[in-house]
This record gives C-alpha cells, sequence and structure tokens, in this order.
C-alpha cells in the first residue's frame, strides 16, 4: 500500500513536467528542451513495457539504446546525461529517507542503478576522444590554414581559443553591453553564462583588432555576430582533415584551459588551479575551502592574460 501511493504521488508525467521546470531554472531553455524530448521519449518506451521512472533498472536502459541503432554515440552520450540528471539531480532529491522503510529501499536501489548507468559501456567508447584538447602543434597548423584560406573562419577560432569562451557565449555578446572596448574587456553576465556566474574576460590589442573584424563583417548593433549555432558547428567540422581528428567549437575551451594551465605554471605565485577556474568561469567555491579565502582581482586576470596567454606565440 505505502509503495502505490508513492507512486500515486509521483507519476511520470508529474515527474516530467516538475524535471523541465527543473531544468529550466538550471539549463538553457534549448538545452532544457531537449532533455525533455529525449526522456519523454524513455518513458514512453517504459510504459511499452509495462513500467515507469520508479522501477526501471539500468537493464531497461541498455535495451532501450540497443533500440536505437540509428543513434550517433554523440546522441547515446547526451541521452545517458539526461538521465543521471534526473536521478542524480532531481529524482533522489524528491524521496525523503526515513518515512518509510519502503522509501528507503526504494532510494537505495535507485542509488544502486545509478551505478550502473554511470558505468554503462558505450559502444566504440575508443572511438570518443578522451584528450579533447588540442595540442600548441595543432593550434598553429590549423590557424596557419585558415589565415591563407578563410580570414573570418580564422577570426572565430582565435576568439574561442582565445577568450576559452563557450560557443553560446560568443553568439550572445553584445558589441556594447558585454564589449568594453577602451579597457580591452567582455563582461559576460550571469543570464548569459551555463552556471549563471558573471566574468571578466580581458584581451590584448591583436585579439580586438579581430573582435572589431568580425563586427564589421559579420556583426550588427545588437550581436557581435549574427551567425547561428549549426553555422559554427559545420564552420568547425569543414576543417577536421587539417589536424586529422573531429574538431568541434567546444574543444577551443578545453584547449584554453589545458594550455593556459602549462603556460601558467610557475609564473603566478597563487592556486594555479582557482586561478584556471576562474579564468573559465567555473565555480570554485565548490573547489575546496581554499577557494572562500583566495581573491584573484581583475588586475591579475589582466595580468595572465596579457603577459602569459599560450596564444601570444601565435599574433603574426
Amino acid at each position: 500500500m505505502e509503495l502505490f501511493i508513492f507512486n500515486s504521488m509521483f507519476s511520470d508525467e508529474h515527474l516530467l513536467k516538475e524535471y523541465h521546470e527543473f531544468l529550466l531554472a538550471n539549463r538553457r531553455k534549448k538545452t532544457a528542451d531537449i532533455y525533455l524530448f529525449l526522456l519523454t521519449h524513455y518513458i514512453e518506451y517504459l510504459h511499452s513495457q509495462k513500467k515507469s521512472l520508479h522501477n526501471a533498472k539500468a537493464y531497461d536502459i541498455q535495451l532501450y539504446l540497443s533500440t536505437k541503432q540509428n543513434w550517433k554515440n554523440t546522441a547515446k552520450i547526451m541521452f545517458i546525461t539526461v538521465i543521471k540528471t534526473f536521478y542524480n539531480k532531481f529524482y533522489l532529491n524528491r524521496i525523503e529517507i526515513g518515512v518509510t522503510q519502503e522509501q528507503l529501499r526504494i532510494r537505495l536501489q535507485r542509488e544502486n542503478d545509478i551505478r550502473e548507468i554511470n558505468n554503462y559501456p558505450l559502444p566504440h567508447k575508443e572511438t570518443i576522444q578522451k584528450n579533447k584538447a588540442l595540442s600548441l602543434e595543432e593550434v598553429g597548423k590549423l590557424l596557419e590554414y585558415l589565415k591563407k584560406h578563410n580570414i573570418l573562419d580564422y577570426a572565430i577560432f582565435w576568439i574561442l581559443l582565445y577568450t576559452g569562451m563557450r560557443k553560446g557565449e560568443m553568439l550572445c555578446l553584445h558589441p556594447v553591453r558585454n564589449i568594453l572596448w577602451k579597457e580591452n574587456r567582455i563582461h559576460l553576465f550571469a543570464t548569459q553564462t551555463k552556471n549563471h556566474m558573471e566574468r571578466d574576460i580581458f584581451f590584448d590589442d591583436f585579439t580586438k583588432k579581430i573582435l572589431i573584424y568580425i563586427l564589421k563583417t559579420v556583426g550588427s548593433k545588437d550581436n557581435l555576430t549574427n551567425f547561428s549555432e549549426t553555422h559554427i558547428n559545420k564552420m568547425f567540422y569543414k576543417y577536421n582533415r587539417i589536424v586529422m581528428k573531429h574538431l568541434f567549437p567546444h574543444q577551443c575551451r578545453h584547449t584554453f584551459i589545458t594550455q593556459m594551465s602549462i603556460s601558467i605554471s610557475g609564473n603566478y605565485k597563487g592556486n594555479e588551479d582557482i586561478l584556471i577556474k576562474t579564468l573559465a568561469g567555473h565555480n570554485i567555491k565548490n573547489s575546496d575551502m581554499t577557494a572562500h579565502y583566495t581573491n584573484i582581482t581583475n588586475d591579475t586576470l589582466k595580468e595572465i592574460m596579457i603577459k602569459y596567454h599560450y596564444m601570444l606565440q601565435f599574433e603574426k
């Protein structure tokens, strides 16, 4: 009887609606809609098997994925991310431990299932690049080719590699509100970042010229660039052959974090890990207690970006 009451309180449809509201509060709308779409179809599959989100096991996820043979690995990774986010960050938090023994048993079973989901072996996983960052040699080769064949693509690649911005952050830049030209500074507002945290990104005069070129070429009074996300994705894909690997916009962010970590090593007397997280806009408050007592000023960030940036060697 207790299990029946529990399930009637949290029907799959009710959970789906509340999960979407949770996503809208913590993710971009586009991401929330994709998550909702994938989970909705999974629920339909579960119902066809006379199951629900409450009693589905990791094995059900494997069976579901086996019906999606036309899915690429990226789609399967996205789906598993949706499932892990649903159970880890939403579903478990709605079960109060200790109310009844049956609910406690359900929660513990869910945690075991999540561990199985986390270890689910993706087909052809060896084809997924573990090291997503580009080497300096690959960056140089790519920029050299782009400079000769497509200046605008060169400029877009440069900005993403230099700033470490996410693709969406670059596309929503306002040429006046976000870019403080006299200060050589980009200010991202909380509403524009993935983790809803403001941050400043400093740039040198060479990068400033590139920003101006982009604005004059494909910009407007409201946007630095009028490109769509699809356009940026396709732009990256067509240069795969230059470095002989799969290129994607977020790879520039991986490269920024990796290469900046190497570049500042020994040149900064404070906590280098917290500095890199600050440059990347990560939430340092979730790192360790040291972060609570670390104050990295804009002057420090500017000095690092101007004097020790790994892209300085390509400015010519």
